[in-house]
């Protein structure tokens, strides 16, 4: 069902099912990392499949993501690397990570 409200269905491996919409946003800087940038997002978490009255209310969910330069020789790969998502410019030193964590 298209409400046109943007909304993600999440599925855990035991079947059970949630719809997730955005509700808020924070973006800073991180005050104890110089170049770091933060994002916390919230979610409302609704029950789509599950076991009824599982959930008595509309829980949130938070995730909260840093952004990070990280020079390209202590990359994951050792330095640049593709995924498939487009172009490396090699001109710069260094790569964008982000870490998700909720």
């Amino acid at each position: 069902q298209d409400s046109g409200i943007l909304a993600w269905d999440v599925i855990a491996p035991n079947g059970l099912q949630w719809r997730l919409r955005p509700i808020a946003a924070y973006g800073r800087v991180d005050a104890q990392q110089e170049g770091n940038f933060r994002v916390s997002e919230l979610f409302e978490a609704q029950a789509v499949l599950g076991v009824h009255g599982q959930l008595d209310s509309t829980p949130t969910v938070r995730i909260a993501t840093v952004y990070r330069r990280v020079p390209a020789e202590k990359s994951p790969t050792g330095g640049l690397f593709k995924i498939g998502l487009g172009n490396i410019d090699s001109s710069r030193p260094f790569i964008m990570q982000a870490i998700q964590t909720t």
